[in-house]
């Protein structure tokens, strides 16, 4: 929550203070809730930087219920209500506008921020990657006979994809 303008400072009178040694941070307790207050220690150095926190008990609905009322009453959104980003909504848009039905499968563009998308050759990159792996399954039987199981499940699945060689 944040709190803009000081035009009512009745909201921020101190109804308790807590206190400890000299130079040590102070608590103080408002109608919003808590603050502490106070210099920042560092290995015992008093740093030239000051902070200020603010600590809810969250046990004032009724104030949480006037500030829902306000942005209701000034039309805008509530905290419940989700608003979109403007990236969101062109992200959305492109999705309005390519997505297909290919063999009972959706197939949209992927939003990449720049267009067109700036895709490097990895395939170096990508046998290094399967020969690790080739070399990882054949030191370990138990882990090489769990992911054929995964892949010949992904193919049952129809998730099977043309491999590399035969493209």
């Amino acid at each position: 929550m944040l709190l803009i303008g000081q035009d009512h400072p009745h909201l921020l009178q101190s109804l308790e203070v807590r206190v400890g040694e000299e130079g040590e941070p102070y608590a103080v307790r408002t109608r919003f809730g808590w603050t502490v207050n106070g210099p920042v220690r560092n290995a015992g150095v008093v740093s030239l930087m000051n902070f200020s926190a603010f600590i809810s008990n969250n046990s004032d609905a009724r104030l949480e219920h006037q500030l829902k009322r306000f942005w209701e009453i000034e039309g805008t959104t509530t905290a419940d209500e989700i608003s979109m980003s403007k990236e969101d909504k062109d992200v959305m848009q492109l999705w309005d506008e390519t997505t297909e039905l290919h063999d009972g499968h959706y197939g949209m563009r992927i939003p990449f921020k720049k267009q067109p998308a700036n895709l490097p050759n990895n395939r170096l990159m990508a046998e290094r990657r399967l020969t690790s792996l080739g070399a990882r399954l054949s030191r370990d039987p138990a882990s090489n006979e769990e992911y054929k199981a995964g892949i010949e499940e992904l193919i049952r699945q129809g998730y099977e994809v043309r491999s590399i060689r035969e493209m």
